[in-house]
């Protein structure tokens, strides 16, 4: 005898539409609702919704269910975003934030330049007074700077 069909019930929507329970789901998924709270929603323990889901969805985990659900709304909530972005700049900046990397911090990202000019001074300064030729001190360029423990830029030529 072949074992029956786990099943969920139908809800309503507010106009007094029937919504079925596939399309419930997916629609709770796709507005990122946990597990919980989908559980939550069809008053079913964790055993029946993966039950349910492996009967309804051709044999796949709750996971891989889930997962391909909660991927399409996070797509829709950044179009979304993207959207906004356009005329709102509270989601353009955080776009710029989170997509590019952008930031409020002041201080520019050592991009490694100013340390690579820094040793060539230094190197510089070393050479000389290896050699002990005052005059070669005199052409290190006075544009070397370096950064005390208060964050003051001070210059070696000083």
């Amino acid at each position: 005898m072949a074992e029956a069909k786990t099943q969920l019930p139908e809800m309503k929507d507010a106009k007094g539409r029937t919504i079925t329970a596939k399309q419930l789901f997916e629609d709770l998924l796709s507005i990122q609702c946990t597990q919980a709270e989908i559980l939550s929603v069809f008053h079913v323990s964790r055993t029946t919704i993966r039950k349910w889901v492996r009967e309804n969805y051709e044999g796949q985990s709750y996971e891989t269910v889930a997962e391909e659900f909660l991927a399409s709304g996070r797509a829709s909530i950044r179009r979304s975003l993207f959207r906004h972005a356009i005329k709102n700049p509270g989601a353009a900046i955080f776009l710029a934030k989170n997509y590019l990397g952008m930031s409020d911090d002041p201080h520019p990202v050592d991009s490694g330049e100013e340390r690579r000019e820094f040793a060539q001074a230094m190197k510089a300064a070393v050479k000389a007074l290896e050699e002990s030729d005052i005059s070669a001190i005199a052409d290190i360029p006075d544009t070397a700077t370096m950064e005390g423990a208060d964050g003051d830029k001070e210059s070696l030529a000083e």
